[in-house]
């Protein structure tokens, strides 16, 4: 599945280039998916971000998720970080 796994992960990166974050009070959104990607040996980290992403700031209001995955090809973890106003 090495093309499905690129193909998703480009339906989300134009997702969110067309997505206007500041209409929904977002600042920044953060994205890491870690795992054995595109069939390599080892695991890899993937980032995909767009705005602030600055986590170390105390003004922001940080809204964080975990996921872990299991797949017949193993098991992938998804971690997303929303930044708002």
């Amino acid at each position: 599945m090495n093309g499905g796994e690129r193909y998703i992960i480009k339906i989300f990166q134009s997702f969110l280039r067309s997505i206007n974050l500041l209409k929904y009070g977002i600042l920044g959104i953060k994205f890491m998916l870690k795992g054995k990607l595109f069939k390599k040996r080892r695991k890899k980290r993937f980032f995909l971000k767009k705005g602030l992403s600055n986590l170390l700031v105390l003004d922001n209001n940080v809204k964080f998720i975990n996921y872990n995955v299991f797949t017949r090809a193993g098991s992938y973890n998804f971690k997303c970080w929303l930044i708002f106003l």
